[in-house]
């Protein structure tokens, strides 16, 4: 059961402002109170909607999201709760993971400058965050200056992950080869 709330007026004014979103809701999931964006779109992909989050900052972030071809609402506008229950039924959630060490929150910090995204999780693919050679060359130089541990191009597509990169990177240094 979802109750419908209301987004941040940031995040509203961008979603609004996107000709690729046809319609939006937040919902409220009632059994762990976790925020849910929906995105209605048939040309939007779940990496598309996390560069529309990006542009308004973390804060207003909601806790998952899902890219659904259209939202149904009543005459007055209202949500259909009902159907968008059934909508999210077996429809993967994104929900970006958070960094649980250290390395992984300075790598996250990182990965987001370089590719100017915010929300990255730590499970997040490089290549499929829009990876390229030039933004592989700032997070290896920045890696080493935060991080304090050398770290080949062929390592970070290799790993492709914050996660496995982090924990490539705390092998190292507790191996002595940093």
């Amino acid at each position: 059961m979802y109750t419908e709330v209301r987004l941040h007026p940031a995040l509203e004014k961008t979603l609004s402002a996107d000709g690729d979103v046809g319609d939006y809701a937040a919902v409220r999931a009632q059994r762990d109170g976790e925020l849910v964006l929906v995105v209605a779109s048939n040309r939007l992909t779940p990496l598309d909607v996390r560069r529309l989050l990006g542009e308004v900052g973390t804060a207003t972030v909601p806790d998952a999201y899902a890219v659904v071809p259209a939202l149904e609402r009543d005459r007055s506008g209202s949500l259909a709760l009902g159907r968008v229950e059934k909508l999210l039924t077996g429809r993967p959630l994104y929900r970006p993971c958070p960094p649980e060490t250290e390395v992984e929150r300075l790598l996250i910090e990182v990965w987001e400058q370089a590719l100017d995204i915010k929300g990255i999780g730590i499970d997040d693919d490089f290549i499929e965050l829009g990876g390229d050679s030039v933004a592989a060359v700032e997070i290896l130089t920045e890696t080493e200056k935060r991080v304090g541990t050398e770290v080949g191009v062929d390592e970070l597509f290799e790993c492709g992950t914050v996660r496995e990169l982090s924990a490539r990177l705390e092998g190292k240094a507790g191996s002595g080869d940093a």
